[in-house]
């Protein structure tokens, strides 16, 4: 299959990647060489649309090889899952607006800023958009961006949330601040100033509620009738996963016995850490599975989703987060002294991952109590952020 053949192609590239973690984090940005080596790969076209070369992978399929480039470099595998969702996203838009982007550059990548705090104003038959965004993933290596904005209408009043398209000339970039983990991924402030943004480049709620009626989805092939929600919110935790992964192989795989010493080889309490460890990231890994599996048959026939299943699918992705992360304290503390290195992969992990469950669809407590509400029948919309 040639999903197979892009996790194979992947695979080969998992040691340079991993030789390359340290400078990747200490610049701040992913190598363009290796940038190019997974546009290469075929990963990005794993979720763009066959019409223009695009492979139209499973989301299964896609996060199996997002957890292996996250097992070598957490940064990497965060920008690759990011850049990865933003082509979904821009599936979703206007056939013109397709085209723009994908139809003389089939490897095009587009960055992202979800968040809706920007201005989108009405100007004759397009709009004029304005607005700052922080910690935005992989702008280095696009050539189009997407934000978040509330549409408004001639008198100044907010109607609807949306994302934007717009190239990348369009957008003043600058350094963000600096953090302790994934310092290679959400690494980019950006402003956009009063750009002309054509309707067809505007996606919103109402087109996305069209998109999710029944009609709706039987128009789409079956890729881009998936949940937002679901797509977005697991392409934030699959890249902790393979973290958490990398992190385990290191303590575990061969040589190790070089690396941490005789204390963790004789010590029954690492042992049971380890065996601990891998419960905890087969059990994020088989959640994920076994709730987009469902939805594949789902999409399959074009039908939409109970709610249950919405709800279970963002509690296990929240809790997979949770499960990735109690996985690496127990490494990092499994490893001992060799693993407080600033530059050993577990430490590395730890705060990589550590940093990524901090992003707001990774809010335990938040997230659940939404899962709670829809248990008790009391809804389970989270607001603009999934448009």
């Amino acid at each position: 299959m040639v999903t197979d053949d892009v996790l194979g192609n992947v695979r080969g590239l998992l040691p340079g990647l991993s030789a390359a973690a340290l400078a990747t984090e200490q610049c701040r940005r992913l190598d363009d060489s290796a940038m190019d080596s997974l546009i290469g790969s075929g990963l990005f076209r794993m979720m763009l649309p066959s019409r223009f070369a695009g492979l139209e992978s499973t989301p299964l399929d896609l996060f199996a090889v997002i957890r292996a480039v996250s097992s070598a470099c957490a940064s990497t595998g965060w920008v690759a899952s990011t850049l990865c969702l933003n082509t979904w996203q821009v599936a979703l838009f206007d056939a013109a607006a397709q085209e723009e982007v994908w139809g003389r550059h089939p490897d095009a990548l587009i960055a992202s800023a979800y968040q809706p705090v920007g201005q989108l104003r009405p100007d004759g038959d397009h709009f004029r958009l304005s607005g700052s965004w922080r910690y935005v993933s992989g702008c280095d290596h696009c050539s189009w961006l997407f934000a978040g904005a509330l549409v408004l209408n001639a008198a100044g009043d907010p109607v609807e949330h949306a994302l934007a398209l717009v190239p990348r000339a369009d957008v003043t970039m600058r350094p963000g601040a600096d953090c302790v983990g994934l310092r290679a991924a959400a690494n980019t402030d950006i402003t956009i100033e009063d750009v002309v943004v054509p309707a067809h480049r505007v996606y919103g709620a109402k087109r996305r509620a069209l998109r999710e009626s029944a009609k709706g989805l039987l128009a789409l092939r079956p890729l881009y009738r998936y949940m937002v929600t679901a797509m977005y919110t697991t392409a934030m935790t699959v890249p902790l996963i393979g973290a958490a992964e990398g992190a385990l192989d290191h303590l575990t795989g061969p040589g190790m016995a070089s690396r941490v010493g005789r204390r963790m080889l004789e010590d029954e309490s690492v042992h049971t850490a380890i065996a601990r460890a891998a419960y905890e990231i087969d059990g994020a890994i088989l959640q994920i599975e076994r709730d987009f599996s469902e939805m594949d048959a789902l999409v399959a026939e074009a039908r939409t989703f109970p709610a249950e299943l919405r709800a279970r699918v963002r509690r296990d992705q929240v809790l997979g987060t949770e499960l990735a992360t109690a996985a690496v304290d127990r490494l990092l503390r499994a490893g001992g002294r060799p693993c407080l290195v600033p530059d050993n992969p577990v430490q590395r992990a730890w705060r990589d991952i550590h940093a990524g469950a901090s992003h707001r669809v990774n809010e335990v407590e938040y997230a659940l109590a939404m899962v709670g509400r829809a248990a008790l029948g009391l809804g389970t919309d989270e607001g603009p952020m999934f448009i």
